[in-house]
């Protein structure tokens, strides 16, 4: 490769040379997305296993992102039962590999998990679905669920009346939210998410009492 400054260079020589540049950058991110994986979006380079995370604040309440793990525990009658070590950076993301690894480790599986609100997502109710498990999981909006003011939100779907049969959520004398089809999507760190499509017009149902 001819060394020296660009102008100086014939345009052949300059043209290889950031061909050259341009794939080894592109080299260099391939290797960063292989470390990276499917669910994280920063890592280490001094330990390319661990993932930047928020950690508490110092004694001057100054806020940390540092390099770590997320290691949880799980506790039957007291007694730890399982440790795990995981780069994710949410609670919810570690539940299904924590409760696989107890599974080949214990050899069976719980009938009931218990956890807080941070675990809570469509993915991990789907899970324990699937394998038979019943969730008591506190919902991400149970403080606020309890407030007047959420209750007084007629349109929320958490204050409307469920009726399977019809698959729609009815309220007073109106209904609502009559769904018409039911998808999901994958989120940032595989969080699934419901995009059921619904219709947006409401629909009187009944006629109110004289």
């Amino acid at each position: 490769m001819q060394k020296g400054r660009g102008h100086h260079k014939p345009e052949k020589i300059r043209k290889r040379d950031e061909q050259q540049e341009l794939l080894e950058r592109w080299e260099s991110y391939e290797q960063k997305r292989e470390i990276l994986g499917e669910k994280r979006n920063s890592y280490s380079k001094t330990d390319p296993d661990a993932t930047f995370m928020h950690m508490k604040d110092d004694h001057m309440r100054n806020g940390q992102l540092k390099p770590g793990y997320n290691v949880q525990f799980a506790v039957n009658s007291q007694f730890i039962v399982g440790v795990g070590v995981f780069a994710d950076r949410t609670d919810y993301a570690t539940l299904p590999p924590m409760l696989e690894t107890l599974k080949k480790q214990l050899g069976f599986r719980y009938r009931q998990v218990v956890a807080d609100s941070g675990y809570e997502s469509l993915g991990n109710y789907r899970f324990l679905e699937q394998n038979n498990q019943e969730a008591f999981i506190k919902p991400n909006n149970y403080e606020s669920s309890r407030t007047r003011k959420f209750k007084a939100q007629i349109g929320r779907a958490e204050n409307m009346a469920y009726y399977a049969q019809e698959d729609a959520r009815k309220v007073g004398y109106w209904q609502r939210s009559a769904r018409q089809q039911s998808t999901t999507k994958t989120g940032r760190q595989g969080k699934l998410h419901d995009t059921g499509v619904r219709i947006a017009a409401s629909v009187r149902t009944e006629q109110p009492a004289a």
